[in-house]
């Protein structure tokens, strides 16, 4: 997990993460298990209250022990947010699409994945932790 080391208004130096975008990515030694680590993380992040709304292979870090890891986060939002399944779904097919088109592995063709795509209405139904409300986005009081 990357380290916050300092910031300044709307940017955060994070430490390195010894890893390469997905998107630079050309073959992955378990695609199956990366990509269902995918699906995993986007819906525990439903699951904490939160839909990343980027979630895509230029926002994924993978590194050689096809570990992932998510960078990007200023556009999420609340599930509760009017537009949230919409959004959740976008992210997945995001990932769905990376995966068929540019790894070659298409998910829907694989019987041993425990399912393609995961639910939002099953990934928000135990909100253990209502992440949304505690990271609620900071507007600092306007000069004039």
């Amino acid at each position: 997990v990357p380290q916050a080391i300092d910031n300044n208004r709307h940017a955060v130096l994070m430490s390195l993460v010894d890893a390469h975008p997905l998107v630079q990515v050309k073959e992955l030694a378990n695609p199956a298990q990366v990509y269902l680590t995918c699906m995993e993380l986007l819906s525990r992040l439903a699951g904490k209250g939160l839909v990343h709304c980027d979630f895509n292979e230029f926002n994924l870090l993978v590194n050689d022990e096809d570990e992932v890891t998510i960078i990007d986060f200023p556009q999420m939002v609340s599930v509760s947010h009017a537009n949230a399944q919409e959004l959740f779904e976008r992210d997945v097919e995001c990932i769905v699409r990376f995966f068929s088109k540019k790894i070659g592995y298409v998910p829907e063709l694989d019987p041993a994945l425990p399912y393609v795509r995961p639910s939002f209405q099953d990934a928000v139904r135990d909100i253990d932790e209502a992440l949304d409300v505690d990271l609620a986005a900071y507007h600092p009081p306007r000069p004039w």
